[in-house]
């Protein structure tokens, strides 16, 4: 047997060790590969994000303006007064309505307003227009509750709620000062009934929701216009008819609407909110939970212990501080809003509140035990263990007040919320929790964060109250 003829007969093959190097290869790029999958999807979701919250954010814009809800007073607080709707005569009441609407929402201010008189000086209080919340809550509805949250604010905590405190805990409503809140309101379904109530779930999911999503089928044949659906999706084997867009409620929004000095015209900011929380009614628990997770997630509440910048439209940076059992995550890309109050004279008082976007965040959150970090205001050390993180914000110029001491300029005179014609210019700041009068705690300028989950956009226009 000629060599020429056994070289001819050699099988040419791979061996097993190359076989296996070569899965080992092929595995190691797949790993890789799908290692990038859900930050492209988070890419891809933050994309249609970005897209959609800004349609959605005119339509609310136009929608407000349209409809007049303040100048029609359609709007209502969600306050501590609450009646069962039976209670009132109604053949028929709707089992998710009948929050009363006391006076401690001073709409008459802004009536004045849109009727051109003259306003009380100072009298600008804000408010957060939330139809969903308002529609949503269980009725009736208390807000004395022994820890810190109530609904009738925005965000949802007592406006002597302690962020150092655990929100759940008894006694955590001990802050030194009173702090800026909105009032949360929602849309009264008319102003001459003498039974107030809510629009009802199915108004309010329809008015809050993305409004830009229509039921649209394309027929077979692509050169007929598509039609609309009668409201109802039919199943389809394999996906969707061709050009169908199902409504999924995914974006939701709110208005927070900050009147500027001088009290005619407001920055009305319209929040987009995508998969928003809706654990909407005032736990009544006083055992803090055993993890942060326990407390609620939807709007959470920092103080403001340092910053530095926000001069000349360029942002800066602050240090947040909270209870350690709350959640501290806060993703670049988010939103936060900042508050304070400012004594601008000697009888007057203002609340701000704006939105600023989160840039970068430096790190993991910081955590102390109790008595190792001081609030610059009293100058003592927080009695808890708490979370500080320092964050970037971009956004509009901000002054942050940090005095010896808290401010100690208390209401002009004590306040009933059982009578509508006592307030004054301090007095419609007080978001009352309880009946009766509340205590006389001082006002300061010291600057709070509100986080809220799941933000994608807010949108700022500067309107006139009476084309509110």
């Amino acid at each position: 047997m000629s060599n020429s003829y056994l070289k001819q007969s050699v099988r040419k093959a791979v061996t097993l060790v190359e076989v296996i190097f070569s899965i080992g290869v092929v595995l190691i790029g797949l790993l890789g590969l799908l290692s990038i999958l859900p930050l492209a999807g988070k890419r891809a979701q933050d994309s249609i994000s970005l897209s959609v919250a800004p349609v959605l954010a005119n339509n609310v814009q136009a929608e407000l303006l349209a409809s007049k809800y303040l100048s029609d007073d359609r709007l209502g607080a969600i306050t501590f007064a609450a009646i069962d709707p039976s209670a009132v005569g109604e053949s028929n009441p709707d089992p998710l309505g009948g929050p009363k609407f006391p006076a401690t929402f001073p709409l008459g201010y802004y009536q004045q307003v849109i009727a051109g008189l003259d306003p009380p000086a100072g009298v600008t209080p804000s408010f957060c227009i939330d139809p969903m919340c308002a529609s949503l809550m269980a009725a009736p509805y208390n807000a004395a509750t022994p820890n810190s949250y109530y609904v009738g604010c925005f965000p949802y905590y007592k406006q002597n709620h302690d962020p150092m405190r655990d929100p759940s805990s008894a006694g955590s409503s001990s802050w030194l000062t009173r702090q800026p809140r909105m009032f949360r309101v929602g849309v009264k379904e008319n102003s001459s009934s003498t039974f107030t109530r809510f629009i009802n779930v199915t108004e309010a999911l329809r008015l809050a929701e993305n409004q830009d999503d229509l039921i649209i089928t394309r027929e077979t044949d692509k050169s007929l216009p598509a039609t609309f659906k009668s409201g109802q999706v039919a199943p389809v084997n394999g996906g969707l008819e061709y050009g169908k867009r199902i409504p999924s409620g995914e974006y939701s929004w709110i208005a927070t609407v900050n009147p500027l000095p001088g009290g005619v015209y407001a920055s009305v900011s319209v929040v987009v909110i995508r998969r928003r929380l809706r654990s909407f009614d005032a736990s009544s628990n006083t055992i803090p939970p055993p993890t942060a997770e326990g407390n609620a997630l939807g709007e959470r509440l920092a103080y403001v212990t340092y910053a530095s910048g926000f001069k000349g439209g360029a942002g800066g940076v602050v240090h947040l501080a909270s209870n350690a059992n709350t959640v501290p995550k806060i993703l670049p890309g988010s939103w936060i809003m900042l508050s304070r109050f400012s004594q601008i004279a000697s009888d007057k008082l203002i609340d701000y509140h704006r939105w600023y976007r989160v840039v970068s965040v430096d790190g993991k959150e910081e955590r102390y035990a109790a008595g190792t970090v001081y609030d610059n205001a009293s100058g003592s050390a927080f009695t808890n263990n708490v979370w500080l993180q320092k964050l970037t914000l971009e956004g509009p110029d901000w002054e942050f007040n940090y005095p010896g001491g808290y401010a100690t300029t208390p209401e002009v005179s004590p306040y009933s919320t059982n009578d509508s014609s006592m307030y004054n210019n301090w007095t419609p700041y007080i978001i009352a929790d309880a009946l009766g009068t509340p205590a006389t705690i001082p006002f300061s300028s010291n600057t709070y964060a509100t986080m809220v989950e799941g933000v994608v956009s807010v949108t700022e226009r500067v309107v006139k109250l009476s084309d509110l």
